[in-house]
């Protein structure tokens, strides 16, 4: 009985082949423009979701209010606020200040140009950049610690064990020398903190001149806090902090006149959630991703599967019209409409399947271009994840069985 539904569905696709071209080309079309658009979506809002805790952990913003009655808000911070930070909020569990730079390293006479960043020796134990070689409680304990990332430590040291050796970073217009004392998991393509290696932030050319400043700031903050806080009420805490720190500042606000802020204070502390540092469009360095963005991408790929689902229904009850008569005789001959529903919804599915696997085939071909154009990083193995499977198998299901139920003759 299956051999000869298939049978009849081959032999009506191919007698109205161009009912079948067109509907192919359309839901091929729709189905591979659809898989990129809503696999782009799914990876940008993945951003920093592999962090184990990354939902204790916040960076931090400034908060205040310009003449105009604009929002200021900013993400540089002083020296001195981490350990201050640290030192007066025992719900803190760890603080990292984050340099977003660049350097130059040496071995043996050559050069490379590598993501060096800075950071507090808090940084790995508070992000999920696992440690493959090293231990992560003492790898930035020295000034003089480097922390690589496996990347780096095939391009410099090939298969040769970097722990232990010696590498030349060009700091403040000289070469210094430091000391490989971790080798880190690259960090993945979803993480809005990228880097190739990792020192201690004392390095900065600046730290001496400003290390007991409050009204210098030249980098980022991460704080993660302990199991259980409310961030809400440790914010409002902070409150007290910037009042005492940043007295003489907020004094002057008020001496000209500036508006306060949304919160009703002159300056406050904001602790902004690691989910959304991705999605910062103004604080974030080198420019976040709007979230509307994203569900516009989202929105735009579902009108384009459902124009695609309406023109292949509409070409499904045309074509249903001709076949009134074999309908006719099938019943006439016991056919029941269970069988009658399975037939048609067979033809449905196949051709539907093909549809799908030329779209797919045409999502593949297109993704270096579209992975260019979009600044995207999808690869054929984020066609492959579960997720993505069950909701083409679902997409399926529903646009098959939507056709079907509409069809005269089921």
């Amino acid at each position: 009985m299956l051999r000869n539904y298939l049978k009849i569905a081959f032999r009506t696709l191919w007698k109205n082949r161009t009912h079948t071209l067109i509907n192919i080309v359309g839901l091929s079309v729709a189905f591979g423009t659809c898989v990129l658009l809503f696999l782009t979506a799914t990876f940008e809002l993945s951003y920093d979701n592999f962090h184990t805790n990354a939902d204790r952990i916040f960076r931090l913003n400034f908060l205040s209010t310009n003449r105009d009655g604009t929002t200021d808000k900013g993400a540089t911070m002083p020296y001195p606020i981490s350990p201050s930070l640290k030192a007066e909020f025992p719900e803190i569990e760890g603080v990292t200040r984050w340099f977003d730079r660049s350097a130059g390293v040496r071995r043996n006479n050559q050069t490379y140009n590598k993501d060096v960043r800075m950071a507090d020796a808090d940084f790995l134990n508070m992000f999920s950049f696992p440690l493959q070689k090293g231990n992560a409680n003492t790898a930035m304990n020295s000034l003089s610690d480097i922390v690589i990332s496996e990347n780096m430590a095939k391009d410099i040291f090939g298969k040769e064990d970097p722990i232990g050796k010696p590498l030349q970073l060009r700091m403040n217009d000289a070469w210094q020398a430091f000391t490989v004392t971790g080798v880190v998991s690259n960090a993945p393509k979803n993480s809005s903190i990228d880097f190739d290696a990792l020192i201690r932030s004392e390095n900065a050319d600046d730290y001496q001149e400003f290390k007991t400043r409050w009204d210098h700031g030249n980098h980022d903050v991460y704080v993660k806090v302990k199991a259980g806080t409310d961030p809400q009420t440790l914010q409002r805490r902070t409150q007290a902090f910037m009042n005492k720190y940043f007295a003489k500042d907020i004094k002057e606000r008020q001496e000209q006149g500036y508006p306060k802020n949304e919160l009703g204070f002159q300056r406050s502390l904001l602790l902004e959630p690691l989910h959304d540092v991705h999605f910062d469009t103004v604080t974030t360095h080198g420019g976040g991703i709007s979230r509307a963005y994203v569900y516009t991408l989202l929105l735009v790929g579902l009108f384009i599967l459902a124009i695609a689902c309406i023109n292949f229904i509409n070409l499904t009850i045309a074509q249903s019209l001709s076949r009134a008569r074999e309908v006719g005789v099938r019943k006439s001959l016991g056919a029941k409409r269970v069988q009658l529903f399975g037939q048609i919804w067979g033809e449905t599915l196949l051709l539907c399947f093909v549809a799908f696997l030329i779209g797919l085939g045409l999502a593949y071909m297109t993704l270096p271009t579209f992975n260019r154009l979009f600044r995207s990083y999808l690869t054929l193995s984020d066609f492959m994840k579960p997720v993505v499977l069950l909701v083409t198998a679902l997409g399926f299901l529903l646009i098959t069985l939507v056709a079907v139920v509409i069809h005269p003759g089921s």
